[in-house]
């Protein structure tokens, strides 16, 4: 009888016990406004194993999560840098862009004095041209002009 009271009153304790526990969770967490708290698995030391394994740290350190000591890279500490390198980077995009910019706009002059330098060639060539037209037709006009005469004075002649 002494037996069954005492496990009953464990029994009954450890009810309490878990019902005070209970209380302790907040099965409303999906709602509430707290966010996660943050999980880093390198820092996690039941994932030790896995991360220490050789292939892992290969990746680790391919992908510049851990530094070539196999100590964790944080990001944090490591921001300001990353934005120097990053403005560093916006710079050369645009250097680069001005360049082929410049370059563009180069080759585009060049492109437009070849093309001037080919009209003021074609414009010269048919004023040439004309010229020679216009002596033929001078040279055409005064061998007419010969014949006519030269066959006017026949008439003349044969008038007489």
């Amino acid at each position: 009888h002494g037996k069954d009271s005492t496990k009953m009153r464990n029994e009954c304790k450890r009810k309490d016990d878990l019902k005070e526990r209970e209380k302790g969770f907040d099965l409303r967490f999906w709602c509430s406004q707290r966010e996660l708290p943050e999980y880093n698995a390198l820092r996690d030391e039941n994932m030790r194993n896995y991360f220490e394994s050789v292939s892992v740290q290969k990746h680790l350190l391919d992908t510049s999560q851990v530094d070539r000591c196999g100590q964790v890279i944080s990001l944090e500490k490591h921001r300001s840098r990353l934005r120097i390198i990053e403005n560093e980077i916006e710079r050369a995009e645009r250097s680069q862009q001005l360049l082929e910019k410049e370059e563009a706009d180069a080759r585009h002059l060049v492109r437009k004095e070849r093309f001037y330098d080919i009209d003021e060639k074609r414009r010269l060539e048919n004023v040439e041209r004309r010229k020679t037209q216009m002596k033929t037709q001078m040279s055409l006009a005064r061998v007419e002009r010969e014949v006519l005469g030269y066959a006017h004075l026949q008439k003349l002649q044969k008038r007489r």
